[in-house]
């Protein structure tokens, strides 16, 4: 996938514009876009009363936003003012408090950026940072329900940015294979839009359910209005997208249609699991996906799980396979599957007993090259400052030492290390 580069705001240079405009409806206006992603036409209809301020959420047509405490503060000290209290709209302006015009909210945005030093920054650009930094620390059906945009979307324009700019984002960590394999399952899916297989597609996919509990869902377990799905042991937030798509698919049902969600399309019946799987094995090889819905589910539980895993190790980096192990209660023939996933995809390296993330040291087949350049250099080193510059601790830096002294690559005099005259 080719990588976009995006115009992305400086964070310092954008809070010194916020201050800058404090207490002005332009200060609202950026914080929408920046802090909370809303386009110009979602921040020109909002109105006082889509705004939960207990709550701290903006209900938009098609989504939820939760806000972030300086933009909910921001926007109820302008309620609370006289300026605020004259119109339904947030956006009014400052001068006759009636509801701005697009163009002259687009306007008071371009100036206030430009006064600020950000000249090449639209408001499009303020959105589209907004979704990178939620990247950064939700995963993608997260995003999709904030964002209001589909899945598909996100991942044809986003999917590549966290980890060609050194992002951590939360979503399952994949190398290249991984992500040609999503975006062929989410254009299948957009493909099959309200069919049997693309809502099936998706709440297996997504939402993570059984296909056995596809097959047995009916209406009443899906709550429309508040985006959600009751199952027996679980309720599940449905994405903007496929919830417009479950609304099209009840709207063309008659009323004495029954009652499951997943009905024939001919005779409207009920599927059973063997027609089902069948249906959807058929759309993902027509998708260019030759794999079966056990395969599926099989590595979206290895990405769920490969996700959790990274983030423990970044959070207590460096760690041991015996932490892992205790941490998951896993045995250690799992702990070493799931260590050695992530190292044949490049996301974690292992020295000696311990494990980091990739990018974060030295990886191990770079060692000698980098303590030979150092010492060819300097001439001799201590043990410390190799370790310092592989990135890892006093005690795996002097297996290491050991092992190149034992090959005949190092001299060792006392605690001193040169390479062989």
């Amino acid at each position: 996938m080719a990588y976009k580069e995006y115009k992305r705001p400086n964070p310092a240079v954008m809070q010194n514009i916020l201050q800058k405009n404090q207490k002005k409806i332009v200060e609202i206006a950026l914080r929408l876009a920046w802090s909370l992603g809303l386009s110009r036409d979602e921040m020109y209809y909002l109105k006082w009363s889509d705004i939960s301020f207990e709550e701290k959420v903006i209900t938009l047509p098609d989504r939820k936003v939760p806000m972030d405490d300086e933009t909910a503060l921001c926007l109820e000290y302008r309620r609370n003012s006289p300026r605020g209290a004259r119109s339904e709209y947030v956006m009014a302006s400052d001068r006759n408090h009636t509801h701005m015009a697009k163009e002259h909210l687009s306007r008071i945005i371009r100036v206030a950026l430009d006064e600020g030093g950000l000249r090449n920054i639209t408001s499009i650009d303020l959105r589209q940072d907004c979704v990178i930094r939620m990247l950064e620390t939700h995963d993608w059906p997260y995003v999709s329900r904030v964002t209001g945009m589909s899945l598909s979307t996100l991942y044809t324009n986003y999917s590549d940015y966290p980890k060609n700019n050194g992002g951590a984002a939360k979503e399952s960590p994949c190398d290249t294979n991984d992500t040609d394999y999503e975006s062929k399952i989410w254009k299948i899916i957009e493909a099959e839009g309200t069919s049997v297989a693309g809502l099936a597609l998706w709440m297996v996919f997504e939402l993570e359910m059984k296909p056995r509990e596809v097959a047995a869902l009916t209406w009443d377990q899906v709550d429309l209005e508040n985006g959600c799905i009751t199952l027996p042991d679980r309720t599940l937030q449905v994405c903007a997208e496929l919830l417009k798509n479950l609304e099209s698919v009840k709207e063309e049902r008659g009323p004495d249609a029954d009652s499951h969600v997943i009905l024939s399309p001919k005779a409207q019946t009920p599927y059973d699991m063997p027609r089902l799987s069948k249906t959807l094995r058929d759309a993902l090889i027509r998708g260019g996906v030759d794999i079966t819905l056990k395969d599926v589910l099989l590595r979206e539980k290895e990405r769920e799980e490969d996700a959790e895993l990274l983030e423990f190790i970044a959070q207590n980096a460096p760690v041991t396979r015996n932490e892992i192990m205790k941490h998951y209660s896993l045995t250690q023939m799992q702990t070493f599957n799931r260590v050695h996933r992530l190292i044949e995809k490049g996301r974690v390296v292992s020295i000696g007993t311990k494990v980091y993330l990739a990018g974060t040291v030295v990886p191990p087949e770079e060692h000698y090259e980098v303590i030979r350049a150092h010492l060819e250099n300097m001439g001799a080193a201590y043990s410390s400052e190799l370790a310092g510059l592989l990135v890892i601790g006093n005690s795996q830096c002097a297996w290491i030492l050991k092992r190149l002294v034992n090959e005949g690559k190092l001299n060792q005099i006392k605690k001193m290390y040169s390479l062989p005259n």
